[in-house]
């Protein structure tokens, strides 16, 4: 919203200048109007749900500090919350066939979230390698 404002004040700067006619300015200034509106009705709607942002922020902290522990969480809970964690991962039924299962897809959260780790392993390995290979001095 801050980005329109100021480009609205460019703009308004341009056409006193005579930088640009009139016809571009109402144009320009009519398109950032609309947007700053949508931003914010999109504001409102927010408030409105009853969340500040620094409740969000700590619902989100806390969100990961779950998913962080998640091994530990699922050791030590209950058969209904064991199901309600692997059923939040794969929320596709798993098949069972001949001693082996499977899964028709993963929860697309959970990927990414395996991804990144996979990424994060392969840095890693890469760091440590060049820090053996590097000179002690």
């Amino acid at each position: 919203m801050e980005s329109l404002k100021g480009r609205l004040a460019r703009a308004r700067e341009l056409f006193l200048n005579g930088d640009i006619d009139s016809a571009d300015y109402k144009s320009i200034k009519s398109e950032a109007e609309q947007k700053i509106l949508i931003i914010e009705d999109n504001l409102l709607e927010i408030k409105d749900d009853g969340f500040s942002v620094g409740e969000v922020s700590r619902l989100l902290d806390d969100s990961l500090a779950k998913l962080t522990k998640l091994n530990l969480i699922y050791s030590g809970a209950e058969p209904e919350v064991k199901r309600e964690i692997i059923g939040s991962i794969f929320p596709s039924k798993f098949t069972f066939s001949e001693l082996k299962h499977r899964t028709a897809s993963i929860n697309p959260t959970s990927e990414l979230i395996y991804l990144i780790n996979k990424k994060l392993e392969g840095k890693k390995k890469g760091q440590s390698r060049i820090f053996l290979l590097c000179p002690m001095g």
